[in-house]
């Protein structure tokens, strides 16, 4: 239903996504030996941990990327099948149990969906026992996370601790949250704990991701996917298009019997109006946020709303013929979700690399790709321990922090290594020690898309989140009319009427 508010619409369809391409999850892959019961990692109940002993490996070669990052592990721990390695485990487990860590830091997390797609609580977990089972290690680090049934009063108190002026050092926290934080005043500003090399391997998208009034107050630890839209060069040549620009195309093949497919099936008129022209509420041309003025009961938007309803599409499925579809002219693209290189590939790789185009959702931003997160770190303006607090995040957003999620099928926040490609003992190619990557397909000369997946998402920026009331209320009535129970004059009328009104409060 339309009157659903964003969040749920989106996580239905990745979750839909993830099953279709066959990538399901069995269980919360990191969730053996933790309670979640905020105790300081120091008792030696590490070490079968999966993801941290090569399980979930994605492929079943030698060295593939479900190995990598074990190694340094293995070294710390001592190796298990000696007798020497269990004494010497033993031993690093005692002394480490027995140490004096010079600070220790409280982790909470405050997501509610932690059920979902649980890669950033997997990520700070293990970050938080890596770092403090570390022999070399100078400090301790608590993570928390509420027990199932009482989210609320968890969220309620670490939100009012926070507050006033305690609570736990670092959060993590729905990024609908950070704004409103970030106006009380409780959050530090990120950039003088994190070290320029570290804030530049970081995607554009996360850094921007946190920013509010041009300060760096989060960063998400991962993405959960991206959201594009695919075309033929020759269809659109431009880096990014306008809703104007998307109307006049959908006018021109509205006979179609797809005009626009959406993770390819056809798009109905909801999804046309809602997650196509007004996914970036930020930048829309029926807004004038500077202004507080818009202007949906003029021509632009009954035009796109006519429009939707005309070429909207239920129930069809196009597979793979949708790349036909959009060679011949006779559709104007996919938008299509991605979660790793793999879903950008095939689908550049089915449309002709030499044709297709990423030229996004239409957009008078920089770009018409975004990308997603379940959750943002951020950290209380009272924190004082500054070593512990760098120490933790260049470990968390290193190769080696950010490796678990190989296990998850989410993407790294760290720009995409394009130039560490590696062939298998058969020729195949893969990168290894960066999130979930698998055998990379290949062009007809032998080259991968590995760069124009790193260019792809150096292009990103974050998914819209600040208005989704507004996104919310258009879509409300929209349905009206869209489900003919209402004129069109009179649900544009209604919804210039009901922004206008919220725009002046």
């Amino acid at each position: 239903m339309i009157k659903k508010g964003i969040w749920q619409r989106w996580i239905v369809l990745g979750t839909l996504l993830l099953a279709l391409s066959g990538c399901g999850r069995e269980g919360e892959p990191g969730d053996s030996g933790f309670s979640g019961n905020g105790e300081t990692y120091g008792s030696g109940e590490m070490l079968d941990r999966e993801g941290e002993t090569g399980t979930g490996e994605t492929s079943d070669r030698e060295g593939t990327s479900g190995d990598v990052g074990n190694t340094d592990r293995e070294e710390s721990y001592g190796n298990e099948d000696t007798q020497d390695g269990r004494e010497s485990s033993e031993e690093e487990s005692s002394d480490i149990a027995n140490r004096e860590p010079e600070a220790t830091l409280e982790i909470a997390c405050i997501v509610k969906d932690l059920g979902l797609v649980p890669s950033g609580r997997k990520l700070l977990r293990d970050a938080a026992a890596k770092l403090t089972y570390d022999p070399d290690g100078q400090y301790a680090y608590a993570y928390t996370e509420p027990e199932a049934g009482e989210e609320d009063a968890f969220f309620t108190r670490t939100l009012a601790d926070l507050t006033a002026g305690k609570g736990p050092d670092i959060l993590y926290i729905s990024p609908d949250r950070l704004q409103s934080l970030q106006e009380k005043g409780v959050l530090a500003e990120l950039t003088q704990y994190l070290p320029k090399e570290t804030r530049d391997s970081l995607l554009p998208a996360a850094l921007s991701m946190g920013t509010v009034e041009g300060g760096l107050y989060g960063i998400p630890t991962d993405f959960t996917f991206v959201w594009s839209l695919i075309t033929a060069r020759e269809t659109v040549s431009e880096d990014t298009w306008t809703v104007e620009q998307l109307l006049d195309r959908m006018e021109a093949c509205q006979d179609s019997e797809n005009v626009l497919l959406y993770l390819e099936n056809g798009a109905p008129s909801e999804v046309l109006l809602g997650n196509v022209i007004l996914m970036d509420l930020e930048n829309t041309p029926f807004i004038d946020w500077e202004k507080k003025e818009c202007y949906f009961d003029g021509e632009l938007f009954q035009r796109a709303l006519r429009l939707c309803k005309d070429c909207g599409r239920n129930n069809v499925f196009a597979g793979d013929d949708s790349f036909d579809l959009i060679r011949q002219g006779d559709c104007l693209g996919t938008v299509f979700v991605s979660f790793s290189i793999q879903d950008f590939s095939r689908r550049a790789q089915k449309l002709g690399g030499n044709i297709y185009h990423c030229v996004g959702l239409p957009t008078q931003g920089s770009s018409g790709s975004f990308a997603q997160t379940n959750g943002i770190l951020v950290v209380n303006s009272q924190c004082t321990q500054e070593q512990a607090l760098t120490a933790f995040l260049e470990y968390l957003y290193s190769r080696e922090g950010q490796s678990p999620l190989r296990d998850l099928y989410v993407m790294s926040v760290l720009r995409f290594p394009a130039e560490d490609v590696t062939r298998y003992y058969d020729g195949s190619k893969t990168i290894e020690n960066y999130s979930y990557v698998g055998i990379l397909e290949e062009k007809e000369d032998g080259s991968t898309y590995a760069e124009e997946y790193a260019e792809f998402l150096d292009n990103c920026v974050s998914r819209p989140m600040k208005y989704t009331d507004v996104w919310n209320m258009i879509m409300e009535e929209a349905e009206k009319y869209l489900e003919g129970n209402q004129s069109l004059e009179e649900v544009c009328r209604i919804i210039q009427s009901r922004v206008q009104l919220y725009l002046q409060e």
